[in-house]
């Protein structure tokens, strides 16, 4: 991300020249128009690929880390679960809890940025409330899509009351609490994607006439059925904990 010296807005240079805040009267415009269709598709055998494609590097590598590391949690647990099953179930279930969300992010995200930045609109975004909701669902990150939203105090918080109930409820052996602390996080998740919708939407009513057209993609039904998948694998690691998993 650049600042931009006169009006101390932020902005991917990678994909525009000039900063797109500044010239009142110009239409918003891409360096280049992207694909939404290959930026999902080159996610989706290719891990951060799409977000490469689309010139969000630091999003590319944290896509590609995160899948990686859950990869790479299946395969070793796989391996352990010759001479150790718990051990070995217990890792491989680590690593799909990271990297199942983390791909199916990825496909959808990359097809969605792909749109945002043809309509324009992906040229002022600074903050993605896809990034958030998915930050608040990962294991280990819960609140930090509130501090990736700018809301610092209450990330933090949350990050903080999540991790020692977390590890109260693991001590004292309290399922139901581990329970419905996923419960929680999930709706945390969903409310953290619906800040970041409100203010990508004042953006887009506030520059509506210098857009391309409008994106369509922070409601899309493939956006929700992606939030709705995720949810429902969330739903099942309640029920895995209820079940002494």
């Amino acid at each position: 991300m650049r600042q931009c010296s006169a009006c101390q807005h932020r902005y991917e240079e990678r994909l525009v020249a000039q900063c797109p805040f500044c010239e009142a009267g110009l239409p918003l415009r891409p360096a280049r128009l992207q694909r939404p269709w290959l930026a999902a598709v080159l996610s989706a055998f290719l891990f951060g690929a799409g977000q490469f494609y689309n010139k969000r590097l630091a999003r590319g590598i944290l896509v590609f880390l995160g899948v990686a590391t859950g990869v790479f949690g299946l395969w070793y647990g796989g391996i352990r679960f010759a001479e150790d099953r718990m051990a070995g179930a217990d890792l491989m279930l680590a690593g799909g809890v990271v990297a199942f969300p983390v791909w199916v992010f990825s496909v959808v995200d990359a097809w969605a940025d792909a749109r945002e930045i043809n309509s324009g609109l992906g040229l002022l975004m600074e903050r993605n409330p896809r990034v958030a909701g998915l930050l608040n669902l990962l294991p280990r990150a819960w609140g930090f899509g509130y501090v990736y939203l700018g809301h610092l105090r209450a990330g933090v918080g949350l990050f903080a009351a999540g991790f020692a109930l977390h590890w109260a409820a693991a001590g004292w052996h309290l399922p139901w609490v581990s329970a419905a602390l996923l419960v929680l996080q999930a709706g945390t998740a969903v409310d953290a994607y619906r800040r970041g919708v409100r203010e990508i939407q004042a953006l887009e009513a506030r520059y509506a006439r210098r857009l391309a057209h409008a994106p369509g993609t922070l409601w899309h039904p493939w956006v929700l059925g992606a939030g709705g998948l995720l949810l429902v694998f969330q739903a099942g690691l309640v029920l895995l904990v209820l079940a002494g998993r």
